[in-house]
């Protein structure tokens, strides 16, 4: 009874979703209409992106202080390398409702869902192996995967996965669990859509509460990073804050 019990706790949690669940059935209403997402963002004028800059801290010649780990970061594994644009978070749709609905009528209904996003990797692009600190799990959705050369590694319950980036296909693992990296050898961007999610196959209203909690302190409250993509919204290239500058001033939200 105390090795099956060891065996348990040794036990990693799947990246595979319920078999039947809406979490897998919203997933694959996505999958669906991807080419319709895509072509809303592109039409989306002026558009507004989180880039890697943003979340820096005293910026060195080769290396920064990354704000959420407080560790030196090498500029070469990141520096420009990607661009986030926020959707939806926490029942928050962040952007134009006329370009994305049948997205947010996704989101409204996919349970346990803490953010749907598109992040962009830029061409010639390698990132190095890391872990990323939201807890929980991420699906990746490709819109455009800019070539045949792309795709992500990442280890998984001991052994190598290797996910190439295909338009329309889905990847499900877990960023913080999954120590990964990622390349785009082609000469276009790489685009995808993710949700970050608590797998529904361990979800319960305690769990989930606790996941939105420390998915919310990784980021310093959602309500802050809102305020702060805010103002870069509506300031444009006349913001200079980082985020670590943000939220050094006033009356900003405990999270």
């Amino acid at each position: 009874m105390n090795s099956m019990n060891g065996m348990k706790r040794k036990r990693k949690l799947l990246n595979e979703l319920k078999p039947n669940s809406e979490q897998l059935a919203c997933i694959k209403e996505v999958q669906n209409i991807y080419k319709d997402i895509y072509e809303g963002f592109k039409n989306q004028d002026r558009k507004t992106f989180l880039i890697e800059e943003d979340f820096q801290e005293e910026p060195k010649n080769k290396s920064y202080i990354d704000n959420m780990t407080n560790s030196y970061i090498d500029f070469k594994e990141t520096k420009d390398n990607w661009k986030l644009f926020p959707i939806w978070y926490e029942g928050v749709k962040v952007q134009d409702s006329k370009h994305y609905n049948a997205l947010y009528r996704i989101c409204d209904k996919f349970p346990f869902l803490a953010i749907c996003a598109i992040n962009i990797v830029k061409p010639k692009t390698s990132i190095g192996k890391h872990q990323d600190l939201e807890p929980g799990w991420r699906a990746h959705i490709t819109l455009d995967s800019g070539g045949e050369d792309t795709g992500m590694a990442y280890d998984y319950n001991g052994k190598e996965i290797i996910h190439k980036f295909v338009d329309g296909e889905m990847n499900i693992m877990q960023p913080t669990d999954n120590p990964h990296q990622g390349w785009n050898n082609n000469d276009k961007p790489r685009v995808n859509l993710f949700f970050d999610f608590y797998n529904d196959r361990y979800a319960t209203k305690n769990k989930f509460k606790k996941y939105i909690k420390d998915y919310n302190d990784v980021h310093y409250g959602f309500q802050n990073l809102h305020d702060f993509y805010d103002a870069k919204r509506i300031f444009g290239k006349q913001y200079t804050q980082t985020y670590a500058e943000f939220l050094e001033g006033d009356l900003k939200y405990a999270s």
